[in-house]
Formats: C-alpha cells, structure tokens, sequence
C-alpha cells in the first residue's frame, strides 16, 4: 500500500495493526527507510527527515595551446 504526501508533506494510510517497514521516495532525495508498530484505534506518527541527493561536478582541465592535461589544478565552486 502506498501513498503520495501533500504540499504539506503530509500523509495518511490506512493499515490493519501490526508491524511494518515504511520506505520513503523521491527523485530528488535519498530513500529513508523506518519501521513502525500501527496499534488498533490508534493513530501512529511516522515523521521522516529526507536528505537531498547531491549532484556532481566533473570536467577535464587542459592547455589551451597542447591540450594536454593539466595536473594539481585546484578547482573551487562558490554557490551563487
């Protein structure tokens, strides 16, 4: 069974009591994974904190003239 959070992050599903593995998705984010126990005429909270993936930054530094390439260049972002 599965459901899709609102603008809020907000979600509701609901279970038979019992134990289960909940697993949290989104392309732009790690999947999380917990587990939890869903009681009988209880409401179990289940809230997560995801991680964003991170992008990579690759490239090939050359001479312009020879176009060989260039060893211990030190390269350096800044976010803008």
């Amino acid at each position: 069974m599965s459901a899709v959070t609102d603008v809020n992050g907000v979600y509701s599903l609901s279970l038979a009591p019992g134990h289960y593995q909940i697993q949290f998705e989104h392309p732009d984010y790690e999947t999380a994974t917990t587990e939890a126990d869903v009681v009988s005429g209880q409401t179990t909270t289940v809230n997560i904190n995801l991680k964003k993936k991170k992008g990579v930054l690759a490239g090939k530094v050359t001479d312009e003239e020879t176009t060989q390439p260039i060893a211990s260049v030190t390269v350096t972002t800044t976010k803008v």
